[in-house]
């Protein structure tokens, strides 16, 4: 059986867990995996800025190592600055056994920027291995 992780950031309104859960459900049983701060990193205009310039911010224990993952989806809420949230930029820093996992990068928002977000995440996966033949 393969091993569909979807690990997704869901602000306060909870739309990105809706979707990530329907996204598992129609996978035929997707795990799940919450990326939580440990706090909040402030208010908007705070969490804001942290995007804009690539920060980070402490998360709670989530699944990061992908050795029995064969396939990962990344799912980030609304867009700040075009980037994605602190919180997000967290998990990417630490994933490890990614090397040749393919991945998707699911991106929900009402506005424009989705288009920088996807790439932003895209670099750092690859960065990690995802999407490439394992290195020597």
């Amino acid at each position: 059986m393969v091993m569909i992780l979807i690990v997704y950031y869901s602000g306060e309104g909870g739309h990105t867990e809706k979707v990530a859960t329907a996204l598992a459900e129609k996978v035929g049983g997707g795990r799940l995996a919450r990326i939580e701060p440990v706090t909040e990193a402030g208010g908007m205009f705070r969490k804001g800025m942290m995007a804009m310039f690539g920060m980070r911010a402490e998360v709670r224990p989530v699944k990061t190592d992908l050795a029995d993952v064969d396939f990962l989806v990344v799912a980030t809420p609304p867009v700040w600055s075009r980037k994605v949230p602190p919180y997000v930029n967290e998990y990417l820093s630490k994933v490890t056994g990614a090397a040749g996992k393919p991945f998707s990068v699911l991106v929900e928002m009402g506005g424009s920027g989705a288009e920088s977000a996807v790439e932003i995440v895209r670099r750092s996966l690859r960065r990690r291995g995802c999407g490439s033949s394992p290195r020597p």
